[in-house]
């Protein structure tokens, strides 16, 4: 239903009825479980440059019920937004833990936020570009080179006390 809403042809309904965006290209990567839907995404991300994506819709989420750095889906959708590519994903489960809203991506809870934040960045190529330098950033905070010294520090600072 995302698909049609953002880039329908109209071409069942003589034209009456187009997505809002008719004119772009997508990937369509169908899943039916979570693990697809991880393989799916390290496709799309592998595949990123030659099919010209530069934004990735996510209509699911999972509840993570293991720690983000053991979470696969959390991984997954974060690898997403360290490539640079600017995702839109429903509120639920870890989507929102992990996407900053309106910095990294957008998290719409209904149709109508679908059509206007895919609109948005189909039609923005400099917010796109901003989302996915912000998006590079915010991952390299979950970089281990970056967090192993600070926690060392902590730990080191707590067995002095």
């Amino acid at each position: 239903h995302v698909a049609g809403i953002a880039a329908g042809s109209g071409s069942r309904s003589e034209g009456r009825f187009k997505g809002v965006a008719f004119e772009a290209s997508l990937v369509g990567v169908r899943v039916s479980s979570v693990s697809e839907a991880i393989q799916g995404l390290n496709w799309v991300m592998a595949r990123r440059l030659e099919l010209g994506v530069t934004v990735v819709n996510l209509s699911m989420g999972d509840v993570a019920s293991v720690a983000f750095e053991a979470c696969p889906w959390c991984s997954a959708v974060e690898k997403a937004v360290a490539a640079g590519l600017p995702v839109v994903a429903s509120p639920v489960g870890t989507n929102a833990e992990h996407i900053v809203e309106g910095v990294t991506g957008l998290l719409a809870g209904g149709p109508a936020q679908w059509e206007a934040h895919l609109m948005r960045l189909i039609e923005d190529a400099a917010l796109r570009d901003k989302m996915a330098r912000a998006g590079r950033l915010h991952a390299a905070g979950y970089d281990v080179g970056l967090i192993a010294p600070r926690l060392i520090s902590v730990i080191a600072q707590a067995i002095e006390r």
